[in-house]
């Protein structure tokens, strides 16, 4: 089972929350979690290489975040500000821990606005 933590104020503002879920999603390989959380023609890149719309998007995003032998997530920040929300944190399979961070911009301020764009980094695994 996969193991995801937080840090103690991680999630406290609606967004924030928001933005918790659908990465914890994304790391569970939740699909349909995901495609519910973005607007039809979003957008997903990973830092270098080329953006990705729709469903190749969110399945681009889930890709990113659950390498393979995902065992832990851990999101150390949850920042928001407006329409963007930035997380931060490591992912762990087996030995290997990788940092990443996603920047995420909803397509509005009102609660029934979704996720727009992200932008995900992601480390080269260390040995930890």
């Amino acid at each position: 089972m996969l193991d995801i933590t937080t840090a103690p104020d991680c999630g406290n503002a609606p967004k924030q929350a928001y933005v918790l879920d659908v990465l914890s999603a994304c790391a569970r390989g939740d699909r349909d979690a995901v495609a519910q959380a973005v607007a039809d023609d979003w957008t997903h890149r990973v830092a270098g290489r080329a953006a990705t719309t729709g469903a190749e998007a969110t399945d681009a995003v889930i890709a990113a975040l659950s390498p393979a032998g995902l065992e832990a997530v851990h999101f150390s920040v949850l920042m928001s500000h407006g329409r963007l929300v930035s997380a931060m944190g490591t992912l762990r399979a087996g030995n290997e821990v990788s940092d990443f961070c996603c920047v995420i911009t909803f397509s509005g301020h009102g609660k029934n606005a979704r996720i727009a764009e992200c932008v995900t980094f992601v480390a080269s695994p260390t040995h930890g």
